[in-house]
């Protein structure tokens, strides 16, 4: 078995999902595709959701619940400059043909970018943390709270789950989106 072996079981396997219709892309923000994204792990429940394929589920009323927010939220983790310029340009191109790319200031790093790095990372002027306990939604801007100021907001949804175990958004574990992935870059290997 070689690799071009590998390739076309997983062309085939992505195919059979696809043509299945069981599955699309969740896109049911009002605000704006591209927010649909974030959207998606904020949700309290998974189960029937057009894109997910397998979840952890939680549940308040069961006691099953997880300190993911309470975790990105309290306890300074963040992502890594090298994790940021994983993230392709909006032309599709990688970062490092962007001219001036290793001196960029933060601001500037989102500039033009994936849209789902903004609704992975908290971006100047995009989507921060959520207070609930203001009146709307209020961005949170302390970058205090960070390591280096790549702050995580991806499956963070509001101020009613910062304790440390009251977190109930469910988890995607494998979504349609990684089929359309695979299917892609599959494809492209294989010339």
């Amino acid at each position: 078995l070689n690799s071009e072996y590998f390739l076309n079981v997983a062309v085939q396997a992505s195919e059979a999902v696809m043509a299945s219709g069981l599955y699309r892309l969740y896109n049911t923000s009002s605000n704006s595709k591209w927010k649909a994204y974030r959207d998606l792990f904020q949700l309290e429940s998974l189960a029937g959701n057009c894109e997910t394929i397998f979840a952890k589920c939680y549940d308040g009323t069961l006691s099953v619940r997880h300190g993911l927010q309470f975790d990105y939220k309290n306890e300074h983790y963040s992502a890594t400059r090298r994790f940021v310029n994983h993230y392709l340009c909006s032309d599709g191109t990688p970062i490092q043909n962007r001219a001036g790319w290793e001196t960029e200031q933060y601001y500037e790093q989102f500039q033009k970018r994936d849209p789902r790095l903004a609704q992975t990372l908290h971006a100047p002027g995009h989507f921060g943390y959520l207070d609930a306990k203001m009146e709307g939604a209020v961005e949170i801007t302390d970058f205090s709270r960070t390591l280096n100021g790549y702050r995580i907001i991806k499956g963070v949804s509001d101020g009613n789950h910062e304790n440390a175990t009251t977190s109930t958004t469910d988890w995607a574990m494998f979504r349609y989106a990684e089929i359309l992935l695979n299917y892609a870059e599959a494809k492209a290997e294989l010339g």
